[in-house]
This record gives structure tokens, sequence and C-alpha cells, in this order.
């Protein structure tokens, strides 16, 4: 992608009036130009719910990671973000426009799935598996520390979404990654997404 095209795709960036198409064009714009050079950036975290369930859950930022064996050294991401970009900040945090993206570290799952992908006006995005989104959401919500109620909200709202949508989700590895040790919220799971199912049978 030459600058000429970079440019124009974030002047329509800037045009975009929604805010969940404008975050998965940008994800997609970044996701490109780091492909580019070599890495695989996935979209992880509230940021890739926000994606799977089309903006019901607002996370209100990008949260990149790196799969695979390499990952961007700090003047790479200088070079990406601020050069070609013309984003603003430095290390992990970045802005384009009225966009916040954080650039994170390795890509951590436990998720037998592959990773999923999406392709947009502006390329590929790839996401972190929603098995895994769906049972880390949840321990974050009920599971961790004190209840978290913004989490549990999230929860709901993308177990509400794999609920009702032709996706197939697999929820025997949902299931299985709440039972690991790392989240032990398969109780929990259970709970909220009986809840939600009951709900969906009231509307």
């Amino acid at each position: 992608m030459n600058q000429d095209e970079i440019d124009s795709a974030l002047e329509g960036i800037e045009r975009e009036t929604d805010s969940n198409v404008r975050a998965v064009l940008t994800a997609a714009l970044v996701s490109e130009l780091f492909r580019e050079e070599g890495f695989e950036p996935v979209v992880v975290g509230g940021s890739a719910i926000e994606v799977y369930t089309e903006g019901a859950y607002r996370s209100g930022d990008v949260d990149l990671c790196f799969s695979g064996p390499s990952r961007p050294d700090l003047e790479t991401r200088a070079q990406i973000m601020r050069n070609r970009l013309h984003a603003k900040g430095s290390l992990r945090t970045w802005q384009i426009g009225g966009q916040f993206i954080d650039l994170l570290g390795e890509l951590e799952t436990v998720s037998h799935k592959s990773l999923r992908s999406l392709e947009t006006p502006l390329g590929e995005i790839v996401l972190m598996p929603v098995e895994e989104l769906i049972a880390e959401r949840v321990f974050v919500a009920r599971g961790w520390q004190s209840p978290n109620e913004d989490a549990e909200i999230c929860a709901r709202k993308l177990i509400n979404w794999a609920l009702q949508q032709p996706v197939s989700v697999d929820w025997d590895e949902v299931e299985r990654i709440a039972k690991l040790p790392v989240y032990d919220c398969a109780d929990h799971l259970a709970a909220i997404k009986s809840e939600v199912e009951a709900q969906i049978g009231k509307e």
C-alpha cells in the first residue's frame, strides 16, 4: 500500500460517522501495514468483542496483539504508526484521528479454535477466537476479584450475540476453556448463559 493509498484511507476513516465501522477500518489499515512487514496483528479483548457484536458493545479503542514468531520492535512500530499513518503517541498507545490503538505483545490463547478473519474495504482483520473471549469476559465479570459490572454487561452482550448468530460458536470449547485453571469460571458461565437464554425467550 503506497502513501497516497494510505492517506486516502485515513481520509475515509475520518469521514466515517459510525464509531464501530471506524474502529474496524482503523484496525484493518493498521493490520495491513504491519502484515506487509511480516507481522500478524490480531484484534483482541473488548475490541474483538465490539467487532463480533457489530457495536452492541463499545470498547472505545483498538487492541492488537501479534501472533507468530516475531513482533515489531519499537523502531518498526514508530515507522508504521508515526511516519506512515501520521499517528500520535509512542511505544504502546497511539491515536489516529479520534481512534486510540494499543499495540500489545504476543498473542496468548488457550483456545483450540482457529483465529477468525473478517474482510473489510481496507483489508483483512484477524480476530481472537470468540470461544475464549466469552470465557475470559465471564471470568473478569464474576470469577476474578470483585464483580465487574462492565465485564458483566460485555459478557451478556457477547453471549446474547453468540446464541442468536448464524456464525458457529463451539460451546463445548467455551466450556472447556472456562474449566481451565487459568479461568475456572464454568459455573459462572453456565449461570450467565442460562440467564441470557431466558431473556431471549421472553423477547
